[in-house]
């Protein structure tokens, strides 16, 4: 090697580095396939817990408008009963009036 400069290898009488084998390369390349697999399944799951939660937080909020609109119902009926009372005791003072 005139005039050339030699790695530290070469100085120490190593054999120069060698590339990666193609079987190097699939593994190096599987287990990086497998990393990102498993990022993807973790953001997955993620994903499907932030739906979860979301859906039960709308159960509940669905859950309570049932029962406000179950309270507003009944309200609502016990006033148009109440009025229906007072109607027909209306009535009924008018036919005794009239009876008598």
């Amino acid at each position: 090697m005139r005039g050339g400069k030699r790695t530290r290898s070469q100085k120490r009488g190593d054999k120069p580095e060698r590339q990666n084998s193609p079987e190097m390369e699939d593994t190096q390349s599987s287990v990086s396939s497998v990393s990102s697999q498993h990022d993807s399944a973790d953001t997955m799951r993620s994903v499907l817990q932030e739906i979860r939660d979301f859906r039960a937080e709308q159960k509940v909020d669905l859950n309570k408008l049932k029962e406000e609109i179950k309270r507003d119902m009944k309200s609502e009926l016990e006033d148009m009963k109440q009025e229906m009372y007072q109607k027909l005791f209306a009535n009924s003072a008018l036919t005794q009036a009239h009876e008598n």
